[in-house]
This record gives C-alpha cells, structure tokens and sequence, in this order.
C-alpha cells in the first residue's frame, strides 16, 4: 500500500506500451471495456481464436486467459462479454491479459514479440482453414 500510486501509474504505463505496440505492428484488436482496474485488459484479436493464443503463449512463457476469471478453465465465450452485446465470434476472440508491479517494460516487449508472431500465424491458419 505504501507504493500504490507509484505502482498504478507504473502499470498504466505499461499498458499504454503495450496497447501502443500492438498498433504500431499493425495487429488488429478490439478491447473491451475503457473503464477498468489497471492492469487488467480485457482484448479480441480479429481472426484468432482465444484457446488458441492461450496455449501458444503458454509454450512461450507468457500466461494469459480467456473468458472471464470465475470461468478459467473454460472454453466457452464470455458470459459477461456476451451480456455486454458482444457478438459471439468476438467473445470467442477475447483473452485477458493481466499486468502487474512485477512485470517489466521488458516483459512487455518480449510479450509484443511473440503475439506479433502469433497472431500472424494464427490469422492465416484461420484463412487457409475458411
């Protein structure tokens, strides 16, 4: 506690790194919900689905989530981003990804290298198999 308003403002500048280098790699993306708690985004990427780049992060060392967090371990969209109005492709879509005072402008770089990677990979599995 003693920290917190350094520790917040050192998390939303890393989210604002990381949100800034997905549109600088051109990686189409929607996040959901403006309005949150620091750290915790909540985000669709166009054509690929979230179990997908859940595990395919998870080989390279980076842990994210899909669907909500009292439904980890699921497969199924979102409930809460379906009673939002999201559609259900983009709730399928969506991974939650969680930032924190341990974590690094490193760590978000690293993490940028590898969904760029991904995502572009998964984006054409996901044509060719259209």
């Amino acid at each position: 506690a003693e920290n917190i308003t350094s520790n917040i403002e050192n998390i939303l500048e890393l989210e604002r790194q990381f949100l800034s280098a997905l549109t600088k790699n051109d990686i189409e993306f929607i996040r959901h919900c403006n309005s949150h708690i620091p750290g915790l985004m909540n985000i669709s990427f166009h054509n690929v689905k979230s179990k997908s780049l859940v595990m395919n992060l998870d080989l390279e060392g980076i842990a994210i989530s899909a669907g909500s967090a009292c439904a980890s371990g699921t497969v199924k969209a979102s409930k809460v981003l379906l009673q939002m109005g999201v559609s259900e492709k983009l709730a399928s879509e969506a991974v939650r990804i969680s930032l924190g005072k341990l974590h690094t402008k490193d760590d978000v770089d690293y993490t940028i290298k590898k969904i760029t990677k991904l995502i572009s990979r998964l984006q054409n599995t996901a044509n060719i198999n259209a």
